[in-house]
């Protein structure tokens, strides 16, 4: 039995659900501290407690806006009271609050930082499960962050920041890191400099090929943007365009990328190049009718061939409204790639109602072929499905000939990564093209090996 024994009765259908919710809501109120509350103790506990070190943990309920657009506040609030007394049965000794709409909190004392850990870890696995909501089921699943043990006043912070760190990188726990939260507060020096970046037309943009694995020659380019600070040097991307979705200059960024794009595309097609550029659309903006509409727009006054890369997350929002706007796009010669797909939780159901003609495999997927054959029978069935979709295969991040060869061999259309180019500015990029007016320089045509020893890929890890 695990720590948290055996609570399969919370979860078992009821004819009362909403109402179960609406009562515990209340007990929760009741039975439970708030934030402040929390606060009190954690320093109480500092003051009186014994000399083991105090942490707190931070446990949030994910995909929190689709569960209360579903099952409505107050049936959120009973799950949550529900995970709150199943938490305080399973760590009788912890200090348990409820800090927000969606998250739990617990303080707690631990023989050292690694016992904290795996506590929070067996407390997030023990929470998990399905929940009624009347004659609903709902899978809940929690993120959780944890304190580093520092100073009591700033543990209940330091476990808040944990878990949105967890959230933004779909970890399922983080312990606080003192040197990350330091740079976190660095860049939001960054957003009135960002903002005065895009508007004085400073920050550049890259491209990066993506090779036809058939031909050995260049089919299309991803169009990068770059910041280079005039007193910190290169920013990274995540760290710039993160903070842009934060201050809404996302709109402001992508309008410059896209302006941009299509400059240099027709700087290259000036030179005898006719290529594709594509661009990253921020999950932020899948969603904007209003911005779909300047796309739509800007397409019509300045043509060329231009494609939006979006993320499998970026539809989540606000789906209907999402796919709506993608085959808009798709409509208006402008079709979308599906990017980065098996680096979260990938759906099918996406890929059937998303109106894309490309499929790109997140590196994560790639670099795992050449390691099991599992992999490079899930790697095929997914290039195989989207196939039947009528969609095209990019394998993201390939970095050797080895990859690029097994790539091919499982059926990729197009490769991108290192080995075949990194990302370069406009002129190199001209440069390569001429180069590619050549002989192919990265055919690749090595096959997988067929028939698959099925027994064998039973049995790899």
């Amino acid at each position: 039995m695990s720590l948290f024994g055996d609570f399969a009765g919370l979860t078992r259908p009821r004819g009362d659900g909403i109402q179960l919710a609406s009562d515990l809501s209340l007990a929760i109120k009741a039975d439970f501290l708030d934030r402040p509350g929390l606060e009190r103790q954690v320093l109480d506990l500092a003051g009186h407690g014994d000399n083991r070190p105090l942490f707190v943990a931070a446990f949030g309920l994910d995909r929190f806006d689709r569960i209360r657009a579903v099952a409505g506040y107050e049936a959120v609030a009973g799950i949550v009271g529900r995970l709150a007394e199943r938490l305080r049965q399973a760590e009788p000794d912890w200090r348990i609050a409820r800090i927000s709409d969606d998250v739990l909190a617990a303080a707690f004392q631990a023989v050292d930082a690694g016992e904290a850990e795996r506590r929070t870890e067996a407390a997030r696995l023990g929470l998990q499960g399905e929940q009624s909501v009347g004659a609903a089921r709902i899978d809940v699943r929690l993120a959780a962050g944890l304190s580093a043990a520092g100073p009591p006043a700033a543990l209940l912070r330091e476990a808040d920041l944990a878990l949105d760190e967890a959230r933004a990188h779909r970890a399922t726990l983080r312990v606080f890191d003192a040197r990350s939260h330091t740079a976190a507060v660095g860049s939001l020096s960054l957003m009135p400099e960002l903002r005065a970046a895009i508007e004085q037309d400073q920050l550049f943009v890259v491209h990066q090929p993506k090779w036809d694995l058939r031909t050995g020659r260049i089919c299309g380019v991803e169009t990068l943007v770059r910041w280079t600070h005039p007193r910190h040097g290169p920013v990274e991307p995540d760290v710039f365009v993160r903070v842009a979705e934060e201050t809404g200059d996302i709109r402001a960024l992508t309008r410059w990328v896209l302006d941009k794009a299509l400059d240099e595309q027709a700087v290259l097609a000036a030179e005898g190049f006719q290529l594709p550029f594509s661009v990253n659309l921020s999950g932020r903006l899948v969603g904007d009718e209003t911005f779909i509409d300047w796309i739509l727009e800007r397409k019509a006054a300045r043509p060329g061939d231009l494609r939006l890369e979006i993320t499998e997350t970026a539809v989540i929002d606000q789906p209907e409204r999402a796919f709506a706007n993608v085959a808009r796009l798709a409509a208006a010669g402008s079709p979308c790639s599906i990017d980065d797909y098996g680096s979260g939780l990938s759906s099918l159901a996406y890929l059937k109602r998303i109106w894309a003609d490309e499929l790109k495999l997140d590196k994560c997927l790639i670099d795992e072929v050449g390691r099991s054959a599992r992999d490079a029978v899930i790697t095929r069935s997914i290039v195989d499905l989207a196939h039947g979709l009528g969609m095209k295969v990019v394998a993201e991040g390939v970095e050797d000939a080895q990859t690029a060869a097994l790539v091919a061999g499982l059926g990729c259309d197009i490769g991108q990564g290192y080995f075949f180019a990194r990302p370069m500015p406009l002129a190199q990029l001209v440069e390569a093209m001429r180069a590619d007016s050549g002989p192919p320089a990265r055919q690749v045509t090595q096959r997988w090996p067929e028939p698959m020893d099925v027994a064998a890929v039973r049995s790899a890890p």
